[in-house]
């Protein structure tokens, strides 16, 4: 979606349009549950956070700064409701039959073997601690800029950047004590 019609539908939401929310949450919702998956480790969670970020984002559009990219803006409504869950409760990988879907264009040894290393890094992404794990994944995961991670969480950009070294470290430990090595 570009900007501007990005910006357009903001601004009928600021003026009350649910569907106008509705099409920015669509846009934005299948990678915000990926997200909050990563986050919560679990599907069902990810699915309320998602949920409860939505409802929270809709009633905090007259809060939006129209101009501004909207999917960091409400990543952060996601990754808050991700942590809440993860105060409450332990983050447990999904089974590797569960954690990536097949590939296509592969035998079926390639296939097992990244599916495998994929369980096995989201396993490794488990034992990070959830001040860890959350800029990890938007970093990584979501693909954004340090800066806009830093927004999403709240935090300082030098602290960002201060996570993920620590949990780059602690990632490639687990992930070799798994049989990966990182290059």
């Amino acid at each position: 979606m570009g900007t501007e019609a990005q910006d357009q539908l903001i601004e009928r939401c600021k003026a009350g349009d649910p569907e106008a929310f509705a099409e920015l949450y669509r846009v934005e919702a299948p990678r915000a549950l990926h997200t909050a998956r990563f986050i919560t480790g679990s599907w069902a969670d990810a699915e309320g956070c998602l949920q409860e970020a939505a409802v929270r984002a809709w009633r905090a559009m007259d809060r939006f700064t129209t101009g501004r990219p909207f999917r960091p803006w409400f990543l952060k409504f996601v990754v808050n409701e991700a942590l809440k869950v993860c105060r409450r409760r332990p983050w447990s990988p999904l089974p590797a039959s569960e954690a990536m879907p097949a590939a296509t264009g592969e035998g079926p040894e390639a296939r097992a073997e990244a599916r495998e290393q994929h369980h096995l890094v989201l396993d490794a992404l488990g034992t990070l601690d959830r001040n860890h794990r959350a800029p990890v994944v938007l970093f990584y995961f979501e693909g954004l800029p340090e800066v806009e991670v830093a927004e999403v969480l709240g935090i300082r950009p030098s602290t960002v950047k201060s996570r993920l070294h620590t949990a780059r470290r602690r990632l490639a430990g687990e992930l070799e004590q798994r049989g990966i090595r990182s290059s």
